[in-house]
């Protein structure tokens, strides 16, 4: 008797071991489920200081914007991209040194009939990869929720995520925004997400062994005359 009890208990855990794991497989379509990837992004093993822009930020939108840090440092350190970002506190204007991020806010909205709710200036290195970067949030996003899924979006761009207009709803953090004071309805990195950081990474790794360039996760690759010109970057 307990024979059969153990057989029919083993055999619920292991269809449930196969729900989960079927639950866990994610389809990621380019385009339509997964975001596209930009030519840039934080070299690996970059230390990420962000830092934010005097006044500009109240505690509980600074707590939001570490909880955004943290869980992109929990991804980076499962995917190995050796990239970590460390809060850096308040500063009276940004930096340009090597593995700088300044947040700040600016009237996106007054004024213009647009709808770019955010933007990510990267300056960029020799190599064509991040050296810094400036995000700009509309003083109008105030609300906890708006703030994380904006945080969330301009933070993978940093990461080699792009925005993706033509993906379903919720399926990426890269989707764009319903307004100033919406976020997309993702506060975090989507499944698909993270398959895409991982697969660019991976993908840049085996290149590397295949070349005789400069490794990219050495921050001296390029210095500061090397670097190109900020580039703008909106989202809607």
């Amino acid at each position: 008797m307990k024979y059969f009890q153990l057989l029919i208990l083993s055999l619920l855990l292991l269809a449930g071991n196969t729900a989960n794991a079927q639950r866990l497989q994610v389809a990621c379509d380019a385009n339509k489920t997964a975001p596209p990837t930009n030519t840039w992004h934080w070299p690996e093993g970059t230390l990420v200081k962000v830092q934010l822009i005097r006044g500009m930020f109240k505690p509980s939108e600074q707590a939001v914007i570490r909880e955004v840090m943290s869980e992109w440092n929990d991804l980076s350190e499962q995917l190995a991209t050796g990239i970590k970002y460390e809060f850096a506190g308040e500063i009276d204007e940004a930096r340009d040194d090597f593995g700088q991020l300044t947040l700040t806010r600016i009237e996106i909205m007054k004024g213009t009939n647009n709808k770019f709710f955010a933007y990510f200036f990267p300056t960029r290195r020799a190599d064509g990869l991040l050296r810094s970067a400036v995000i700009t949030i509309d003083f109008n996003t105030t609300d906890t929720a708006a703030l994380k899924s904006f945080v969330a979006h301009e933070i993978a761009h940093g990461m080699g995520l792009f925005d993706c207009k033509s993906c379903k709803s919720k399926s990426t953090i890269m989707r764009g925004f319903p307004g100033v004071n919406q976020g997309n309805g993702l506060v975090a990195p989507s499944a698909c997400d993270v398959s895409t950081v991982k697969a660019l990474f991976e993908q840049e790794r085996t290149a590397l062994r295949f070349s005789n360039h400069q490794p990219i996760n050495n921050p001296r690759a390029a210095s500061k005359t090397d670097e190109t010109s900020p580039a703008s970057h909106s989202l809607q």
